[in-house]
Protein backbone atom coordinates (compact mmCIF):
# COMPACT_ATOMS: atom_id res chain seq x y z
CA UNK A 1 0.00 0.00 0.00
CA UNK A 2 2.92 2.12 1.39
CA UNK A 3 4.40 1.69 -2.59
CA UNK A 4 1.22 2.68 -4.01
CA UNK A 5 0.74 5.49 -2.62
CA UNK A 6 4.40 6.74 -3.27
CA UNK A 7 3.92 5.70 -6.89
CA UNK A 8 0.33 7.96 -7.26
CA UNK A 9 2.67 11.11 -5.38
CA UNK A 10 5.51 10.61 -7.94
CA UNK A 11 4.72 13.03 -10.23
CA UNK A 12 4.71 15.93 -7.28
CA UNK A 13 8.31 15.37 -6.04
CA UNK A 14 11.04 17.28 -7.00
CA UNK A 15 12.75 14.90 -8.50
CA UNK A 16 16.05 15.92 -11.11
CA UNK A 17 14.18 15.46 -14.42
CA UNK A 18 11.12 16.81 -13.23
CA UNK A 19 12.57 20.72 -12.19
CA UNK A 20 14.38 19.90 -15.69
CA UNK A 21 11.00 19.65 -17.63
CA UNK A 22 9.68 22.32 -15.45
CA UNK A 23 12.44 24.74 -16.13
CA UNK A 24 11.53 24.52 -19.76
CA UNK A 25 8.49 25.73 -19.92
CA UNK A 26 9.23 28.94 -22.21
CA UNK A 27 7.99 33.00 -21.61
CA UNK A 28 6.11 34.58 -23.34
CA UNK A 29 6.36 38.41 -23.40
CA UNK A 30 4.12 39.88 -25.67
CA UNK A 31 6.41 43.09 -27.17
CA UNK A 32 4.39 45.95 -28.41
CA UNK A 33 4.38 46.99 -31.74
CA UNK A 34 7.33 49.22 -33.60
CA UNK A 35 5.82 52.82 -33.77
CA UNK A 36 7.20 54.37 -36.80
CA UNK A 37 7.48 58.27 -36.27
CA UNK A 38 5.19 60.29 -39.17
CA UNK A 39 8.15 62.39 -41.09
CA UNK A 40 6.93 65.19 -42.37
CA UNK A 41 8.57 67.01 -45.51
CA UNK A 42 9.17 70.55 -45.69
CA UNK A 43 8.67 72.19 -48.86
CA UNK A 44 11.36 74.43 -50.14
CA UNK A 45 9.73 78.26 -49.54
CA UNK A 46 7.40 79.26 -52.08
CA UNK A 47 7.76 83.25 -52.45
CA UNK A 48 6.16 85.48 -49.49
CA UNK A 49 6.32 88.88 -48.76
CA UNK A 50 7.48 90.80 -46.38
CA UNK A 51 5.51 93.97 -44.74
CA UNK A 52 6.84 97.34 -43.47
CA UNK A 53 4.81 98.17 -40.15
CA UNK A 54 2.28 100.87 -40.43
CA UNK A 55 4.38 103.82 -38.26
CA UNK A 56 7.24 103.29 -41.29
CA UNK A 57 6.07 105.31 -44.17
CA UNK A 58 9.20 105.08 -46.91
CA UNK A 59 8.49 101.57 -47.89
CA UNK A 60 10.64 101.34 -50.52
CA UNK A 61 13.65 102.80 -49.42
CA UNK A 62 13.01 99.34 -46.45
CA UNK A 63 12.69 97.22 -48.89
CA UNK A 64 16.10 98.10 -50.57
CA UNK A 65 17.38 98.36 -46.65
CA UNK A 66 16.22 94.69 -45.84
CA UNK A 67 17.64 93.38 -49.71
CA UNK A 68 21.44 94.64 -48.69
CA UNK A 69 21.16 94.24 -44.80
CA UNK A 70 18.43 91.42 -44.53
CA UNK A 71 15.80 90.98 -42.40
CA UNK A 72 16.81 88.76 -39.11
CA UNK A 73 16.97 92.09 -37.06
CA UNK A 74 14.95 94.27 -38.92
CA UNK A 75 12.89 94.26 -35.73
CA UNK A 76 14.77 96.07 -33.25
CA UNK A 77 15.91 98.53 -36.57
CA UNK A 78 12.34 99.17 -37.05
CA UNK A 79 12.39 101.03 -33.31
CA UNK A 80 15.15 103.35 -34.04
CA UNK A 81 14.17 103.74 -37.76
CA UNK A 82 16.32 107.18 -38.17
CA UNK A 83 19.31 106.18 -36.72
CA UNK A 84 19.48 103.06 -39.20
CA UNK A 85 17.89 105.15 -42.19
CA UNK A 86 20.94 107.96 -41.87
CA UNK A 87 23.62 105.28 -41.26
CA UNK A 88 22.37 102.86 -44.48
CA UNK A 89 21.91 106.35 -46.91
CA UNK A 90 25.45 107.28 -46.17
CA UNK A 91 27.03 104.17 -46.61
CA UNK A 92 25.47 104.21 -50.10
CA UNK A 93 26.57 107.23 -51.34
CA UNK A 94 30.00 106.40 -50.58
CA UNK A 95 29.88 103.54 -52.23
CA UNK A 96 28.45 105.36 -55.32
CA UNK A 97 31.74 107.32 -56.25
CA UNK A 98 33.66 104.52 -57.26
CA UNK A 99 30.77 103.70 -59.76
CA UNK A 100 30.76 107.11 -61.26
CA UNK A 101 31.64 105.83 -64.95
CA UNK A 102 28.59 103.58 -64.98
CA UNK A 103 26.28 106.94 -63.72
CA UNK A 104 27.41 108.83 -66.27
CA UNK A 105 26.66 106.20 -69.03
CA UNK A 106 23.53 106.68 -67.86
CA UNK A 107 23.44 109.76 -67.67
CA UNK A 108 22.73 109.70 -63.92
CA UNK A 109 24.18 112.81 -61.75
CA UNK A 110 26.02 111.62 -58.65
CA UNK A 111 25.46 115.18 -56.95
CA UNK A 112 21.68 114.93 -57.58
CA UNK A 113 21.48 111.40 -56.43
CA UNK A 114 23.63 112.28 -52.95
CA UNK A 115 21.28 115.37 -51.91
CA UNK A 116 17.63 113.68 -53.13
CA UNK A 117 18.51 110.70 -50.74
CA UNK A 118 19.83 112.63 -47.89
CA UNK A 119 17.43 115.00 -47.79
CA UNK A 120 14.00 114.03 -49.22
CA UNK A 121 11.39 112.14 -47.18
CA UNK A 122 11.15 109.38 -49.96
CA UNK A 123 13.19 107.13 -52.45
CA UNK A 124 12.30 107.44 -55.58
CA UNK A 125 12.35 105.15 -58.11
CA UNK A 126 15.01 106.49 -60.03
CA UNK A 127 17.51 107.01 -57.14
CA UNK A 128 16.34 103.26 -56.22
CA UNK A 129 18.58 102.66 -59.55
CA UNK A 130 21.23 104.31 -58.98
CA UNK A 131 21.83 102.49 -55.15
CA UNK A 132 21.08 99.91 -56.91
CA UNK A 133 24.48 100.14 -59.09
CA UNK A 134 26.20 101.61 -55.63
CA UNK A 135 24.89 98.10 -53.91
CA UNK A 136 25.29 95.61 -56.78
CA UNK A 137 21.90 94.31 -56.58
CA UNK A 138 19.27 92.73 -59.91
CA UNK A 139 15.71 94.44 -58.42
CA UNK A 140 12.51 94.40 -60.57
CA UNK A 141 10.31 96.40 -59.21
CA UNK A 142 6.53 95.60 -60.26
CA UNK A 143 3.91 98.36 -60.65
CA UNK A 144 0.40 96.94 -61.80
CA UNK A 145 0.90 96.60 -65.48
CA UNK A 146 4.48 98.42 -65.67
CA UNK A 147 7.67 97.37 -63.83
CA UNK A 148 11.03 98.89 -63.43
CA UNK A 149 14.57 96.62 -63.83
CA UNK A 150 18.04 97.50 -63.09
CA UNK A 151 19.93 94.76 -63.21
CA UNK A 152 23.39 95.11 -61.78
CA UNK A 153 23.77 91.99 -59.86
CA UNK A 154 24.26 88.26 -59.79
CA UNK A 155 20.53 87.62 -58.84
CA UNK A 156 17.09 89.50 -58.79
CA UNK A 157 15.17 90.31 -55.52
CA UNK A 158 11.07 91.46 -56.45
CA UNK A 159 9.88 94.14 -54.53
CA UNK A 160 5.89 95.18 -55.91
CA UNK A 161 4.17 98.33 -55.07
CA UNK A 162 0.09 97.58 -54.34
CA UNK A 163 -1.30 101.21 -54.19
CA UNK A 164 0.74 102.99 -52.62
CA UNK A 165 2.99 100.68 -50.16
CA UNK A 166 5.92 98.58 -51.37
CA UNK A 167 6.26 95.12 -50.26
CA UNK A 168 8.93 92.70 -50.72
CA UNK A 169 9.28 89.12 -51.56
CA UNK A 170 11.02 86.56 -50.35
CA UNK A 171 11.53 83.02 -51.36
CA UNK A 172 11.67 81.80 -54.47
CA UNK A 173 10.83 84.57 -57.02
CA UNK A 174 12.27 83.11 -60.56
CA UNK A 175 9.06 82.20 -61.83
CA UNK A 176 7.34 85.29 -60.54
CA UNK A 177 10.54 87.25 -62.17
CA UNK A 178 9.77 85.64 -65.62
CA UNK A 179 5.79 86.21 -65.82
CA UNK A 180 6.46 90.08 -65.06
CA UNK A 181 9.07 90.16 -67.98
CA UNK A 182 7.02 88.52 -70.34
CA UNK A 183 3.44 90.17 -69.57
CA UNK A 184 4.33 93.67 -68.04
CA UNK A 185 5.44 96.87 -70.13
CA UNK A 186 9.35 97.55 -69.17
CA UNK A 187 9.63 101.09 -68.43
CA UNK A 188 12.87 103.64 -67.68
CA UNK A 189 12.56 105.61 -64.41
CA UNK A 190 13.90 108.59 -65.94
CA UNK A 191 12.57 108.68 -69.49
CA UNK A 192 9.17 106.39 -68.90
CA UNK A 193 8.29 107.04 -72.68
CA UNK A 194 9.55 108.29 -75.95
CA UNK A 195 7.99 110.70 -78.44
CA UNK A 196 5.66 109.24 -80.76
CA UNK A 197 7.81 109.13 -83.55
CA UNK A 198 10.38 106.60 -81.99
CA UNK A 199 7.75 104.07 -81.97
CA UNK A 200 6.07 101.47 -85.03
CA UNK A 201 3.22 100.82 -85.10
CA UNK A 202 3.63 97.56 -84.13
CA UNK A 203 5.46 98.43 -81.21
CA UNK A 204 2.78 101.00 -79.86
CA UNK A 205 -0.03 98.10 -80.26
CA UNK A 206 2.55 95.37 -78.00
CA UNK A 207 2.87 98.35 -75.36
CA UNK A 208 -0.65 98.51 -75.27
CA UNK A 209 -1.84 94.69 -75.01
CA UNK A 210 0.96 94.83 -71.90
CA UNK A 211 -0.95 97.44 -70.55
CA UNK A 212 -4.05 96.11 -71.13
CA UNK A 213 -5.40 98.61 -73.22
CA UNK A 214 -7.53 97.97 -76.26
CA UNK A 215 -5.39 98.18 -79.55
CA UNK A 216 -8.18 98.54 -82.83
CA UNK A 217 -12.02 99.74 -82.67
CA UNK A 218 -14.20 97.04 -83.07
CA UNK A 219 -12.63 96.09 -86.59
CA UNK A 220 -10.65 98.86 -86.96
CA UNK A 221 -7.09 98.68 -85.65
CA UNK A 222 -6.68 102.51 -83.63
CA UNK A 223 -3.80 104.50 -85.40
CA UNK A 224 -0.44 105.46 -83.65
CA UNK A 225 -1.45 108.67 -82.11
CA UNK A 226 -4.55 107.22 -80.62
CA UNK A 227 -2.70 104.67 -79.28
CA UNK A 228 0.49 106.35 -78.35
CA UNK A 229 -2.06 108.69 -75.98
CA UNK A 230 -3.42 105.91 -74.74
CA UNK A 231 -0.32 104.30 -73.29
CA UNK A 232 1.35 108.41 -72.18
CA UNK A 233 -2.10 108.19 -69.86
CA UNK A 234 -1.98 104.70 -68.67
CA UNK A 235 1.76 105.27 -68.31
CA UNK A 236 1.37 108.68 -66.06
CA UNK A 237 -1.31 107.10 -64.08
CA UNK A 238 0.72 104.10 -62.76
CA UNK A 239 3.83 106.26 -62.31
Amino acid sequence: MNDSILENLKPYMLYEEHLRSWNCISTIVETPPTVIPHIIKIQPTKASTITIPKHIQDTLFWCFYIIVEGYHEIDYVFQYPFKYEQEFKYKCIAKLKPKLSILKSLKINIQSVESDVVMNKFLTLSNLGALAIAQEKSILVKCDELYYDFNYGTSYYLIERRGHIFFLHLGDVNDLIRTIQQDCYCINPRKVIKSVSAYTLKELQTISEKLKLPIRNQDKPYTKQILYDAISSKIKKLT
